[in-house]
């Protein structure tokens, strides 16, 4: 955290491998990767770890919306106990973003290069280097409770999908909640903007960055999460329809 070269690092490497060094690779290859195993400890894990740390924050729901409502700046000669504490809590979940990293690289890997979308990129790049901006800036940062409270729940119901979907297809017809969970991202989007407004209006003590960042983030969150979900929703509803005309004509004929 000390140096933008490790994150700068990553993130570069991230993006050369999923965009040509990857792509180019498997392209060469006859067969994509299984990681069936990999893939169930992996998103287990990652479920599991989310899970934990949505559970902790539920646990003192009194404090948790303290520090929700607190948009003032952190002392920063606080070192008690407890605050070193929160801030070690914050490196790892922090950390935990740029392990995320690995679901595209599995993408490439096992030749699933239309799932690496834009949004997608966006999505997983832009979380993984703002939280090194927000760390660096300000190691204990109330205003990002919220956030860690709705991501980690939704990446808990994620991760518990993409494990199951492991599993193969005999649990197919029980994943019908994947929509679900896109709704659920939309919906925290939705409520992180509301408490942008809310912090940018009532701050005291934080720079620019925090407050018009917070917004344009979240704004443009909403309207990528929520073009993809209509568009989703469109094709799931055209193969629907063309499922019900291919059953009309068999009963005709």
């Amino acid at each position: 955290m000390s140096s933008v070269r490790v994150p700068g690092t990553v993130l570069t490497a991230y993006l050369l491998f999923v965009l040509w060094i990857g792509p180019w690779w498997m392209a060469r290859r006859e067969r994509a990767f299984s990681l069936k195993p990999l893939l169930l400890v992996y998103n287990l894990a990652l479920a599991a770890y989310n899970g934990y740390v949505f559970a902790r924050l539920l646990l003192n729901p009194g404090h948790l919306v303290e520090r929700v409502l607190d948009t003032r700046y952190p002392p920063v000669e606080d070192r008690s106990e407890w605050t070193l504490a929160v801030i070690d809590d914050i490196y790892i979940y922090t950390l935990s973003k740029y392990v995320d990293l690995l679901d595209t690289v599995f993408f490439v890997l096992r030749k699933k290069q239309s799932q690496v979308t834009a949004l997608h990129l966006y999505h997983h790049f832009m979380v993984a280097a703002n939280g090194w901006v927000i760390f660096r800036l300000c190691a204990l940062c109330n205003v990002c409770s919220l956030f860690v409270l709705l991501n980690s729940g939704i990446h808990l119901l994620m991760y518990s999908y993409y494990a199951l979907s492991a599993l193969g297809p005999a649990v197919r017809p029980y994943l019908w909640w994947k929509r679900y969970i896109t709704q659920a991202q939309i919906g925290q989007f939705v409520l992180l903007f509301i408490h942008s407004v809310y912090f940018t209006t009532t701050q005291v003590g934080y720079s620019p960055y925090y407050t018009y960042h917070y917004i344009a983030t979240t704004v443009i969150y909403c309207i990528l999460f929520g073009r993809f979900y209509l568009k989703a929703y469109r094709q799931q509803q055209q193969q629907q329809v063309k499922k019900a005309v291919v059953v009309l004509d068999k009963k005709e004929n």
